[in-house]
């Protein structure tokens, strides 16, 4: 997916995951290597290659992600747990090896 001025990023504290709460925020201009979200003095840049921002003065960077990517992240984090715990009680050696297969491992 090709990300575009108008286009909307989604953002939240990286050093507060366990609070869900995602914030909208619209693409209002760009340059060579940047996003630029919002205006004036409030004006934020999102590194294209990263999708953060420089860090704060405490050291935060702010992660942003498209619709997709913030799909695949909240997926994983409600579900990474569930399916680990099912891989680990789980007893059938062909179940475990598919896993390992689909993860990319190498098993002797």
């Amino acid at each position: 997916m090709m990300i575009k001025v108008g286009d909307t990023l989604y953002s939240r504290e990286s050093w507060r995951r366990h609070v869900p709460e995602w914030r909208e925020s619209k693409i209002t201009g760009e340059t060579k290597g940047t996003w630029t979200i919002g205006e004036g003095w409030g004006q934020i840049r999102v590194n294209k290659k990263t999708m953060t921002t420089a860090a704060d003065r405490l050291g935060h960077k702010t992660r942003y992600y498209t619709e997709e990517m913030r799909d695949a992240v909240v997926f994983c984090e409600a579900h990474r747990e569930h399916i680990a715990g099912a891989v680990r009680s789980c007893g059938d050696p062909e179940k475990l090896r598919t896993v390992a297969m689909a993860l990319g491992l190498v098993l002797a």
